[in-house]
């Protein structure tokens, strides 16, 4: 009888605890959601000036301003620091290296790769529309050159799988970026 009450109240001990983790889980909606206001409370803080005319971005010297960001047909978005137009394009097929740090919208450090070995960083083969190392990547990568600096504002959606899994918007500061190719 008295491993009976046992099983009971360890049964009702686990239901409680499904149903505690159950209640408190945000679902990817409430976490899309949450991305988003956090990304449209950051443009405005950061009076972020967003175009989608490459003349008009792309014809300004480097740095760009601060708050000037480019948005790609995708919804990445990109700001140049330093960009030698007279340095090689990525093509199709061109092996890139980028080497970054990675933040989210409070400019905490979560990650990055800036190896200073002729290899370190993230490397890729080059593709329109490939998704190594991302989506959101391969759509910034024809906005630069060798030798380019930019930061770039990645919605989870077009990032990583660690950063789709988590639902989160980075900021990429490329410092280096490569053509090996």
């Amino acid at each position: 009888m008295k491993i009976a009450s046992t099983i009971k109240v360890f049964i009702l001990l686990a239901l409680c605890a499904f149903c505690f983790t159950s209640c408190t889980t945000e679902s990817y909606a409430e976490k899309r959601n949450k991305e988003k206001k956090a990304w449209a409370d950051f443009k405005t803080a950061n009076n972020l000036e967003i175009s989608t005319d490459s003349a008009y971005c792309f014809n300004r010297e480097t740095p760009w301003p601060e708050n000037l960001y480019f948005q790609t047909h995708r919804g990445a978005f990109v700001r140049l620091i330093k960009d030698d137009t007279n340095q090689r394009h990525p093509s199709e097929g061109n092996t890139t290296i980028i080497r970054f740090l990675s933040y989210d919208l409070n400019w905490n450090l979560i990650g990055g790769n800036t190896g200073t070995s002729s290899r370190e960083g993230e490397v890729s083969v080059y593709s329109p529309n490939g998704t190594d190392p991302c989506v959101g990547w391969n759509d910034v990568i024809p906005c630069l050159h060798h030798g380019s600096e930019a930061i770039m504002i990645i919605d989870s959606q077009l990032g990583p799988t660690d950063q789709q899994t988590n639902v989160i918007t980075t900021i990429v500061h490329i410092t280096d970026f490569s053509v090996t190719n």
